[in-house]
């Protein structure tokens, strides 16, 4: 029996299945109903379109293994309707035709390019489900995961597209209730971003004041995220965690931001979680980090390469959602050209977007592939051929808009993409060319626009990181400018410490003051741009070091009125001192010329009275022997004296007068020269001290000596008492024995004064003479004498030895 030809016409879309998936869709469907409703008449039917349109699929299955899989289930229906009818059909799939592949939409496109993948394209991401469960077990007991892997190894996707998108759907109990705030990527302000992503909406005076509590107390956080009324858990995302080192300068404000990160994994309840992203070769910065450290060390899931297996997943399963084909061996190409490269993800994902936009209906041909050189290659050709289809003057404006998206690092080792205001970009340069060369590069995909609450609040970054270590121009560019790029970051770095400070402090020396503006007038600056606040800092600096510099000359100014008010004044004692020498000397002489004429005058007064007293004498020797005559001489002649007295008495009062002007101004000369004098007396004071502790010293000297002499003289007597061993009695104590009495001395007979302390001695008795010194003499009221003698060296017998002294009056 012949089989049945069913008629297919492939002109009409209806016909015939999309792609292969569709068709084991409808297959699978059809094994449902037989399952259900049995071999009924509507089945029959049912196999048999299904057998026609899988027929006209075959016109556009290109590939071996699934037009062999086509056919598979063609035979298997084409079997189950001959059991049931016993009719036969043909099940032969028709050749593939390329022009009657199905246009594919611009909108289906499955891959994203340099971008990360998001939620909103979490049904196109495949190829991390494992690393996905092992993550969502983590956190089954653990409320903070740190996510860490080399640049461009997928961290970003697999957080949110992956485990958020599952968190949300309810992977874990209750996950599908809590609170899910917006990603955070911390930027160059971290506490910032923080507070604006959990106050949405917020005022920008409300965002910042929560970042300023977040900076002073950390543990703010914990209050923020409570403020939900329903006390739900939080699930707060940290992307790109490395930009806390890389892009924000500030530690106090990066210490804050971990240490409430911290705070928040350690509330009891509710059950808040953070999940972060980190560069691995950022991980030994974390140690910077005191008290996040430790929990950050418990919470590492290691981002690794994609296998083969899951590369080939990555690429074919999100073409075959979207019917896209591929020539049979460029998909091998392709994981050949990706395996074993670092950022080999964003190279792919480029390499893919790029074939999507080259493809032939629905399929992604050989020649394609060619054309983009490879997987390696696709981003270098992709960004040169944009780059070369501008204008000289877009490519100017290019270049500047992608130098002012990048940040390159002091030690030159690493490049980071920086995020921008999009309306810092058309300052300094024609805005319709701007937004004309930025729209073309975010068409490109190369640049990335992220939109904020107003048109004001929009940021534009590079897509990847990949872009700037893989686009050789673009490293080029970088090199050239790397200098000029550092001193912007530095000036912006101390722009933003000058902003922090209210713009009180932080201002700029005048050596940082002469750097930018050299910077801000040269070309680098216009082609790599600035932020307005940096022109005002300078400007500022610039008026307090001016205002800074009057003061000092002021100040200079005053200390050289004061050097030369105490050099005039230093003159004029010098004048005054010399001055009042001279009128010290010319009253000196004065004064001296003054005394030898009261000299004089005294000495004319004194001869004048002597003759007067002559002649008063004569008169009175007249008077005996003529009266009359003599006295009237001697009148006259005592008249005459007393004139030259009253005239020398009045020449003694101006004597005394002169005296006493003399002596004023000896007071005055004697106060100047006392100054000097005062010196010289404490130094005479101090040598008289000094001759005076000599002259104690020698007293002390001499007597020393003397007690000397006087200590020898007593051992040498204690010397002889010991040598004679005649008498014994010599060794014992004599001063209880009686003294002599003074009539054996015949004190009172002698011609030499006695004295007390007088050494006596004489006769006393056979035994010998008596030796000693008189101490004191008293006399009673009857006149009588008594001597107190002191024993000396005793009695001497007449032999020489120490006799017994005796005690007497």
């Amino acid at each position: 029996m012949r089989p049945v030809a069913l008629p297919v016409c492939l002109d009409d879309p209806a016909l015939c299945f999309p792609s292969l998936a569709s068709l084991r869709a409808a297959h699978g469907e059809l094994l449902k109903l037989q399952r259900e409703a049995g071999d009924t008449s509507e089945f029959q039917e049912r196999v048999e379109t299904l057998i026609r349109r899988g027929r006209a699929t075959g016109a556009l299955l290109d590939g071996t293994e699934d037009r062999w899989a086509a056919q598979g289930i063609l035979d298997y229906w084409s079997t189950a309707l001959f059991r049931v009818a016993c009719q036969t059909v043909d099940t032969t799939l028709e050749q593939f035709d390329p022009g009657l592949a199905p246009e594919l939409p611009e909108e289906s496109c499955p891959y994203v390019g340099l971008d990360a993948f998001q939620e909103s394209t979490f049904g196109v991401f495949f190829g991390r489900e494992r690393l996905v469960k092992a993550m969502l077990q983590r956190l089954a007991d653990e409320r903070l995961l740190a996510v860490t892997g080399d640049s461009g190894s997928g961290k970003s996707s697999l957080v949110l597209a992956g485990l958020l998108s599952r968190l949300k759907a309810g992977a874990l109990p209750g996950s599908e209730t809590w609170r899910y705030p917006s990603p955070l990527v911390p930027g160059s302000e971290p506490l910032m971003n923080l507070a604006r992503v959990l106050l949405q909406p917020g005022s920008a005076g409300e965002t910042a004041a929560h970042a300023a509590r977040l900076l002073a107390n950390p543990d703010h956080l914990v209050e923020m995220v409570a403020d939900d009324q329903s006390s739900r858990p939080c699930v707060l995302v940290v992307d790109q965690f490395e930009e806390v080192f890389s892009l924000c300068d500030a530690v106090d404000a990066r210490q804050a931001f971990a240490d409430g990160l911290a705070a928040l994994v350690k509330v009891p309840a509710p059950r808040h979680t953070v999940i972060l992203t980190l560069r691995s070769d950022y991980e030994s910065q974390v140690a910077k980090l005191e008290t996040f450290m430790s929990a950050f060390e418990g919470a590492q899931v290691r981002v690794t390469p994609l296998s083969a297996p899951e590369l080939r997943a990555a690429i074919e399963e999100p073409a075959s959602l979207a019917g896209l084909k591929f020539e049979e061996g460029v998909v091998d190409a392709l994981l050949r050209d990706i395996l074993g490269e670092p950022a080999g993800l964003p190279l792919l994902q480029f390499t893919l977007l790029k074939l999507w936009q080259s493809r032939e209906r629905n399929r992604v041909t050989w020649e394609s592939y060619r054309r983009l050189s490879g997987g390696r290659l696709a981003l270098r050709r992709s960004a040169d051929a944009f780059y070369d289809s501008l204008i000289p003057e877009e490519q100017v404006t290019a270049r500047r808009i992608l130098l002012r998206m990048v940040r390159p690092s002091e030690d030159r080792l690493e490049v980071t993409s920086s995020r921008i205001r999009r309306e810092a970009l058309f300052r300094g340069e024609a805005s319709d060319r701007v937004a004309r060369v930025l729209d073309k590069l975010i068409a490109a995909r190369l640049v990335r626009l992220t939109e904020g609450e107003t048109p004001a609040d929009a940021q534009v970054e590079v897509a990847h990181e990949a872009l700037v270590r893989n686009w050789p121009r673009l490293v080029d560019w970088l090199e050239q400018e790397r200098s000029e790029i550092n001193t912007r970051r530095r000036l912006e770095t101390l722009m933003e410490e000058w902003l922090r400070l209210d713009r009180k402090g932080g201002l700029l020396d005048e050596v940082q003051i002469a750097d930018a503006e050299r910077w801000l007038a040269s070309s680098s600056a216009a082609l790599l741009g600035y932020r307005p606040e940096l022109p005002a800092l300078v400007a500022t600096s610039r008026e307090a070091m001016e205002e800074r510099r009057r003061q000092k000359e002021a100040v200079h100014h005053r200390e050289l009125e004061q050097a030369q008010f105490l050099a005039e004044t230093e003159r004029r004692r010098a004048e005054e001192k010399a001055r009042s020498t001279r009128i010290f000397r010319g009253l000196a002489t004065a004064l001296l010329v003054l005394f030898v004429s009261t000299a004089v005058i005294g000495w004319r007064a004194y001869s004048a009275k002597q003759e007067a007293q002559n002649l008063q004498m004569q008169v009175e020797r007249l008077k005996r022997h003529d009266a009359y005559i003599r006295i009237a001489t001697a009148e006259q002649l005592k008249k005459k004296a007393e004139d030259a007295l009253a005239e020398a008495r009045k020449q003694r009062n101006l004597t005394i007068i002169a005296w006493r002007s003399l002596n004023s101004q000896k007071y005055v000369v004697e106060e100047l020269l006392r100054k000097e004098k005062s010196q010289r007396l404490r130094t005479e004071t101090a040598l008289a001290n000094e001759k005076t502790q000599k002259r104690r010293a020698e007293s002390a000297l001499a007597e020393a000596r003397k007690a000397k002499e006087q200590v020898n003289e007593a051992r040498s007597d204690s010397a002889q008492l010991r040598a004679d061993p005649l008498d014994p009695f010599a060794q014992r104590n004599l001063s209880f024995l009686p003294s002599p009495r003074p009539e054996a001395l015949q004190l009172d007979q002698r011609n030499r004064p006695v004295r007390l302390g007088s050494s006596v001695g004489g006769p006393y008795s056979e035994r010998g003479a008596y030796v000693g010194s008189l101490c004191c003499v008293v006399q009673d009221r009857a006149g009588q004498r008594y001597y107190l003698l002191s024993p000396g060296r005793g009695l001497l017998s007449p032999h020489g030895r120490p006799a017994q002294p005796t005690g007497g009056r």
